[in-house]
């Protein structure tokens, strides 16, 4: 596409006159010539939009932008005070880093009345753990939100430290009922976040979906599926789940099989996939 940052301040201008506007999304996947301009521009547009209660964007590959152009996202997201579900997809968009995320944490804050939010950080290899720290410390001031959806996968500089930090702010989330975390191809992603993830389980009572994503995480094995088993087998409410250990070479049968034992303690589970 030709888009260029001058239509998105266009946009935001017109987004400036719909008062009543209360569902919004905005597809400009792979627009190269759209960068920080463009989308800080766009988002003076959303301070009007008092009564959205949906917004969804999508910006994925779009390689120019980066945390300037969060920063200014955070800054009008901070005025959507009726938001109750939340979007955002910057896949692939590399010049976003730790100091992009701890932006977008402060917007996020402010949105007491959000129920869902999904972030996707997919291939932005600048993030490193200070980022999914600040990113938590945003979250887990929301205590209306049911349902979490974070996808980081690829990001290579990750680990068990920053995934660690943001799985204790999250059981924080006393509400929430459906969870889904991607970390497929974080290489060092290991046992101890797996483990961790069970404990913050056990303290999730509320859960009903669960979609954990670790494809290509080599350092997990069957000590961390066993410390996440003993946090599912504690989710009496948990109703499907969804699993995906593909190409771990350290999980064995061992692990798969004490998966299994813990669904069977689980009398309200419907739907499972694990892929392995």
């Amino acid at each position: 596409m030709n888009i260029v940052d001058e239509g998105l301040e266009k946009l935001g201008e017109c987004l400036m006159k719909l008062f009543a506007l209360q569902t919004l999304t905005l597809i400009f996947c792979r627009c190269k010539k759209i960068g920080d301009k463009g989308l800080s521009a766009l988002s003076q547009g959303f301070k009007k939009l008092g009564l959205l209660k949906t917004l969804n964007l999508e910006f994925s590959e779009c390689e120019w932008i980066g945390s300037e152009g969060l920063q200014g996202l955070s800054e009008s997201l901070k005025g959507l005070s009726s938001l109750q579900t939340t979007g955002l997809n910057f896949c692939g968009c590399r010049k976003i880093d730790e100091e992009g995320l701890g932006y977008l944490s402060e917007g996020l804050k402010d949105l007491q009345q959000v129920k869902t939010v999904s972030l996707f950080f997919n291939e932005c290899d600048e993030i490193g753990d200070k980022g999914l720290q600040s990113l938590g410390d945003g979250l887990k001031k929301l205590k209306t939100l049911t349902s979490v959806h974070l996808n980081f996968g690829l990001c290579q500089r990750l680990s068990d430290e920053g995934f660690c930090a943001l799985t204790d702010d999250l059981r924080k989330l006393r509400s929430l009922e459906d969870i889904g975390l991607c970390f497929s191809e974080c290489q060092e992603i290991t046992d101890k976040a797996l483990r961790n993830l069970g404990e913050f389980f056990k303290r999730s009572r509320k859960l009903r979906t669960i979609g954990l994503e670790f494809f290509l995480c080599w350092k997990v094995g069957d000590a961390g599926i066993k410390g996440l088993s003993k946090g599912i087998e504690a989710l009496g409410l948990l109703q499907n789940i969804y699993l995906n250990f593909d190409w771990c070479s350290k999980v064995t049968d061992k692990g798969i099989q004490r998966l299994q034992r813990s669904f069977k303690k689980l009398l309200f589970l419907g739907e499972i996939n694990l892929v392995n």
